[in-house]
């Protein structure tokens, strides 16, 4: 079982890449779409610890999880 962490703000791809380049966490669809690209398992473990951020960027990356069917545990810190 797979696991990808969604920490930090939530932003758009371009922004993600500003995150990236200072070191902040962050979140953004590309780093999504490689994990689960990356993931040879049949099932992903999401580990929230997120304030939230960019609906847009959210949107797109909610959509490519549920897209690949491999969702099964939801863990939440707050």
């Amino acid at each position: 079982m797979g696991k990808i962490d969604i920490k930090g703000d939530i932003v758009s791809n371009d922004v993600g890449e500003f995150y990236e380049w200072f070191g902040m966490s962050s979140t953004y669809p590309n780093k999504i779409q490689q994990a689960i690209a990356n993931d040879e398992d049949d099932e992903i473990v999401l580990d929230v610890a997120s304030n939230g951020g960019d609906v847009f960027a959210a949107s797109e990356i909610y959509t490519m999880l549920k897209d690949s069917q491999k969702i099964s545990l939801l863990t939440f810190k707050v």
